[in-house]
């Protein structure tokens, strides 16, 4: 997202028409990358909120776009873009698009530590369910043969039953 900003004020502001082309080419490559991409998120985006994240970072996307879009073509038309045309219309679209990403990657970052806990409460219970396996094969087992406190058993004293 940065770079597609940054890339955007660069053509609005260079009159080298070279490395005007090179930025240009340079886009467009990242937009092909940037369409796969979206296109394998989209097949992981399962639930409603996942989707409505994409869906504002869309929005928001186009917003940029079209006021990235309408400001080259101006500039390469030889129009003399106003002054403050970058920080009223560009950041703001661009500032816009980011949030939406941010709004999505924080959203990611709240599922994995979600995730994370989830995984360290079930080690916690299996834990206590494998101890309790071991009760049960040590001091239910073992006292039919007449001996409760096998070494191996590591629950002395005996839960109570």
């Amino acid at each position: 997202m940065v770079p597609s900003s940054a890339r955007a004020e660069t053509l609005l502001e260079i009159d080298n028409p070279a490395y005007a082309a090179r930025i240009e080419a340079d886009r467009k490559t990242t937009s092909v990358r940037s369409s796969e991409v979206r296109k394998r998120l989209d097949e992981l985006a399962a639930d409603a909120e996942s989707q409505a994240l994409f869906d504002a970072i869309d929005k928001a996307g186009n917003g940029f776009r079209t006021v990235r879009d309408d400001l080259v073509t101006r500039r390469k038309a030889g129009e003399a873009l106003p002054p403050d045309a970058i920080a009223n219309q560009l950041r703001p679209a661009a500032d816009a698009y980011a949030a939406a990403v941010n709004k999505l990657a924080e959203f990611q970052r709240q599922r994995v530590a979600e995730a994370r806990e989830a995984a360290a409460r079930s080690e916690r219970q299996g834990t206590r369910c494998w101890r309790r396996a071991r009760w049960w094969a040590c001091c239910s087992v073992w006292p039919v043969l007449g001996c409760c406190r096998v070494p191996f058993c590591g629950l002395w004293p005996m839960p109570p039953k």
